[in-house]
């Protein structure tokens, strides 16, 4: 029986467009431009999201990190384990970590260090784990300052 050559690659994307979005390739880390003054970017996967909001110049606005599993905005303390290793924990109400003080910057700070260097976060949140690929992070967040 002789099959086109077309067919195989037809029958490989029609396979791939039926599969569940988790079964697909990871997502990857996205910008949005927020406003003169600040970025936006994120991941989600699965119903868990990372955002990070930051200031692009001097005296722009507080950075905010966001924070989603799938039962919700975090609220409450949240541990980022980054490939396994480094950690950090941050406190978050209605799904917000805000750089407003001067130890929140530090801890803003330290986190986008880890963001730009990892290749994966986990989110550890009210007895959870959700992984969140970080791929792109790094090229994304370049101009937070």
């Amino acid at each position: 029986m002789h099959v086109p050559r077309t067919a195989i690659p037809l029958a490989a994307l029609l396979l791939a467009l039926s599969l569940p979005a988790a079964a697909q390739a990871p997502a990857a880390w996205t910008q949005a431009a927020a406003g003169e003054d600040a970025l936006r970017a994120g991941v989600a996967q699965e119903g868990a999201a990372l955002v990070v909001l930051c200031p692009t110049q001097a005296g722009g606005p507080a950075g905010r990190i966001e924070a989603r599993t799938p039962a919700g905005p975090v609220d409450g303390p949240a541990l980022l384990v980054f490939d396994g290793r480094d950690s950090l924990s941050l406190p978050f109400a209605a799904g917000r970590f805000a750089a407003g003080s001067a130890q929140a910057r530090g801890l803003f700070e330290q986190a986008l260090v880890f963001l730009r260097s990892a290749r994966e976060v986990e989110l550890r949140a009210g007895g959870a784990r959700h992984r969140l690929p970080l791929a792109g992070s790094s090229r994304a967040l370049a101009n937070c300052r």
